[in-house]
């Protein structure tokens, strides 16, 4: 079973959650593309996303970008 766009995402927002930190997904309707912000990130936690996009392949494909404010 392979798993869907909602459940990359649902992986990342429970990681911030774990770290105590805000995030919210939601798609965008132009390309439906799955967009998390999360808030208030710390290294760890920034860590911690990226160990998840990681292990679930999306750094190889391509589809995990980070932009700092």
């Amino acid at each position: 079973m392979a798993l869907s766009v909602a459940d990359d995402a649902a992986a990342v927002v429970a990681v911030c959650k774990e770290h105590g930190t805000v995030a919210d997904s939601y798609t965008n309707a132009e390309n439906h593309l799955q967009i998390i912000c999360i808030r208030s990130v710390v290294q760890a936690v920034a860590d911690a996303v990226l160990a998840v996009c990681k292990e679930r392949k999306l750094t190889d494909a391509k589809l995990y970008t980070s932009h700092w404010a």
